[in-house]
């Protein structure tokens, strides 16, 4: 296996246990523990997929722990390393969470261009899902 699929399998995995802490032990406390996970995603060299799941899992942490402006910064360093990396799908991902953050007028302004990404693409899937993430937490 490559260095870079190395780091991107890595990036998966960490993803996925952050996702766990947060729905084991609960989203305050959870996503201190997704922020540690997430820190552990090496940067020197890594491929922009890893770079992106590890800056939104960040934004997403730091966004739960309150601090909207830490979280709007890695929210758009997932942006750029989605786009760096061709990762179109992650692009929409980290569109739809800096929307979240930001709220308002602002972030709708970003969740729609994640979706227009999304038709774009024909993803029902991820389509489906950022609308029951918008219903089940009203953003």
């Amino acid at each position: 296996m490559s260095a870079a699929d190395r780091a991107n399998l890595h990036a998966r995995w960490i993803d996925q246990r952050a996702y766990e802490s947060n729905k084991r032990i609960g989203v305050d406390r959870g996503a201190a523990a997704a922020e540690a996970l997430n820190l552990l995603v090496p940067t020197r060299d890594a491929p922009p997929f890893a770079l992106c799941r590890r800056a939104n899992g960040l934004a997403h942490a730091r966004w739960k722990q309150g601090f909207s402006a830490e979280a709007a910064a890695h929210a758009r360093d997932a942006i750029r390393h989605a786009g760096d990396g061709g990762h179109v799908r992650l692009r929409a991902m980290a569109l739809t969470m800096l929307g979240r953050i930001l709220g308002g007028a602002e972030g709708a302004a970003y969740r729609a261009r994640a979706d227009d990404i999304v038709r774009a693409l024909e993803d029902e899937a991820l389509l489906l899902r950022f609308r029951v993430r918008e219903r089940s937490h009203g953003t």
